[in-house]
């Protein structure tokens, strides 16, 4: 069989599994294979080993299945970097990276300020503290994280962004612990490193004590229950505890909401993902928890996205 033969077979078997059951085969196929766009163009008449080509259609059939691609690849793009996932994380999604944008753009503001009283901060102080909750792969604070680290470089300052990633999942603590060290490196203060990180586990804000944090960004599960049985079966295939956000969606949101105050330095952000028709009862709650110059801001389809709060 050849690697266009494979190709054609792998996209019959999704079929109507997917919505995109050739581009779903595509990339079960580059991923197997190991092959980049311009190979997997240049190799289509190749002949693929009967034990490779068995393995790809056992992924399609998977696929087929119900299992997200991510799932059967491992990895999943996300902003400007590879993320790894499993069954214990969320898949990031496009629509995710808007909080990451509009969490740097409230960063960035911040660090010249920041840079300009070096001086009289201590050394083992971080310039700069971050709070990614419900952090799953960890790819929001991650990328917030990178890019700030960036911001500093740029500013050829001194100092370090601290980073601190909670999940409830040790499954997911795991996966986040591997993709910070993959995009951040080591965390070691010693050499210097622009990102000092750590990832914790356990039920939201008990895992930092009484810390307070510059900004705090945020994914919780936020799904009604009665709804997540008319998702997509592929959805339905993440972790729960990633989606199920009560009866009505805001139970995790809730109990985030009015805590954060206490975690937030003064002037410090909070942006929390949220379903498409929530924003106002979560703008609602956020102006009722203290925070001002509350909005709420759309995804790439126009929808109700993020909001973002600063106490």
């Amino acid at each position: 069989m050849t690697v266009e033969q494979l190709y054609k077979e792998c996209s019959r078997v999704i079929g109507n599994a997917s919505d995109t059951p050739a581009l779903d085969a595509r990339i079960i196929i580059q991923y197997a294979l190991g092959l980049d766009d311009s190979a997997f163009m240049l190799k289509g008449p190749q002949e693929v080993l009967s034990i490779d080509a068995e393995r790809i259609l056992g992924m399609a059939h998977s696929r087929r299945d119900g299992t997200p691609v991510a799932y059967i690849t491992g990895h999943r793009g996300f902003f400007m970097d590879d993320f790894l996932v499993n069954e214990s994380t969320l898949i990031p999604r496009a629509d995710t990276e808007v909080l990451v944008e509009h969490a740097i753009s409230k960063s960035k503001p911040i660090i010249p300020h920041k840079t300009d009283n070096i001086a009289h901060r201590p050394v083992n102080r971080p310039l700069f503290s971050i709070l990614d909750l419900c952090c799953g792969t960890g790819c929001i604070g991650i990328s917030l994280a990178k890019a700030l680290a960036l911001e500093l470089e740029k500013h050829n300052a001194g100092g370090f962004i601290e980073l601190t990633l909670s999940d409830i999942s040790e499954g997911a603590a795991t996966v986040c612990r591997q993709n910070a060290s993959n995009i951040l490196g080591a965390c070691n203060p010693c050499k210097r490193s622009k990102v000092c990180w750590n990832v914790v586990t356990g039920d939201l804000f008990s895992t930092v004590g009484d810390s307070r944090f510059d900004i705090i960004v945020t994914n919780p599960p936020y799904i009604r229950r009665d709804v997540i049985p008319t998702l997509y079966e592929q959805v339905r295939n993440e972790p729960m505890l990633a989606l199920d956000g009560g009866d009505d969606g805001l139970d995790a949101i809730c109990r985030i909401v009015e805590d954060a105050p206490k975690h937030l330095v003064t002037g410090g952000w909070m942006l929390m993902e949220i379903g498409f028709d929530q924003g106002d009862a979560v703008k609602r709650l956020f102006a009722s928890a203290g925070f001002v110059d509350v909005c709420v801001e759309k995804d790439l389809g126009g929808r109700d996205r993020v909001v973002i709060g600063r106490i």
